[in-house]
């Protein structure tokens, strides 16, 4: 890795590879792939603001980018929620995309090295790869807890009602 760029998160150096197969990208290489976050390269608008086709992250001063695969069946609601496409997912389907947001809700809350709790999960913040292999996204409102606190109290009512 080229010594002259510059850090980035916790020492790590810029548009170098952190394992697990993700990326950390440079701001500068960023805008360079978004053609300075141009319309022409937008996929279109999380809550966040704008997707742009990208996979890794970026921590620019206060702003912090999350690139992530495209997907490319959009997210579970754009299937239940639309009589068309809803036939589309059968019963072993459905319950191959339960099973697979349970796995992640459990990687999340007792195997990743902090405990998320994500407390906005919905159909629109699950999204469908290729083989519609769910993915948990939009972590906006999710909560990071230390392994060792078992609960918290939160006086603030967050998510989607």
């Amino acid at each position: 890795m080229n010594s002259n760029r510059p850090a980035g998160v916790n020492g790590l150096q810029n548009d170098g590879r952190v394992g697990h197969d993700l990326s950390v990208f440079s701001y500068t290489s960023v805008l360079e792939a978004t053609c300075n976050f141009s319309e022409e390269n937008k996929l279109g608008e999380g809550g966040f603001g704008p997707v742009y086709k990208l996979y890794g992250f970026c921590i620019h001063g206060e702003e912090r980018i999350l690139i992530y695969e495209y997907m490319p069946n959009k997210s579970l609601d754009y299937f239940l929620f639309d009589s068309t496409r809803g036939v589309l997912l059968d019963w072993n389907r459905r319950f191959s995309i339960i099973e697979g947001i349970a796995q992640g809700l459990l990687y999340l809350h007792k195997y990743s090295r902090k405990r998320v709790v994500h407390r906005d999960l919905k159909p629109s913040n699950i999204l469908l790869d290729q083989n519609i292999n769910p993915k948990i996204s939009d972590f906006g409102m999710a909560r990071i807890f230390a392994h060792n606190e078992l609960e918290a109290n939160s006086s603030r009512i967050v998510g989607t009602r």
